[in-house]
């Protein structure tokens, strides 16, 4: 009996380091408050607040780093480095 909750301590544990290392936090928080959506133990507001939260954090985020994946910048924008060289 105590090989049982032995193999089942390990598999908790690789389970909980795969979503430390696959799943973001905000992503996991998500998926939470859709399944509790889902199932009727969330109502639809707090699921709106849960996700324009989640979408706002992300958004921070991206927007403190300086993520480039909507738009991605020039090597050289124009006026920061000089003419461009096609132009005399």
């Amino acid at each position: 009996m105590k090989w049982i909750r032995k193999m089942g301590r390990v598999l908790y544990n690789a389970f909980v380091k795969f979503l430390e290392n696959a799943l973001s936090k905000k992503f996991l928080v998500f998926i939470t408050a859709t399944v509790l959506f889902a199932v009727g133990l969330l109502p639809p507001e707090h699921w709106a607040a849960v996700a324009l939260a989640v979408l706002g954090v992300v958004s921070a985020v991206d927007f403190k780093h300086g993520s480039r994946t909507f738009h991605e910048q020039e090597e050289h924008p124009a006026g920061t480095d000089g003419p461009p060289p096609d132009i005399p």
